[in-house]
C-alpha cells in the first residue's frame, strides 16, 4: 500500500514541529515555573507551531510525493 503523505509529508511536518519545539525549549528560561502555563495556553502555543510547521513544508514536497505513487500506482502502466 502506498502512503504518500505518510512518508513525504508528514514525515517533514513532524520534523519541522520537533525542531520549532525544540527551538521553544531553548529559549524560554529556565526561571519559569512551568506548573504556571495553563491547558489552554498550551494547547494554543501547539496550534501556533503546527501552523509555523505546516508552512515550512513546501508544496513541492506534498506535489512529489502524490507524483511518486502515480508512477508506480495500478494506473501507471496504461
Amino acid at each position: 500500500v502506498c502512503q504518500p503523505l505518510d512518508v513525504g509529508v508528514m514525515a517533514p511536518f513532524k520534523r519541522h514541529l520537533r525542531e520549532l519545539w525544540l527551538y521553544e525549549e531553548m529559549i524560554d528560561s529556565d526561571d519559569e515555573d512551568p506548573d504556571s502555563v495553563t491547558a489552554k495556553q498550551k494547547r494554543l502555543a501547539m496550534i501556533k507551531r503546527a501552523i509555523a510547521a505546516w508552512d515550512l513544508v513546501m508544496p513541492e514536497i506534498v506535489r512529489g510525493s502524490f507524483e511518486k505513487v502515480l508512477a508506480c500506482g495500478p494506473m501507471a502502466g496504461e
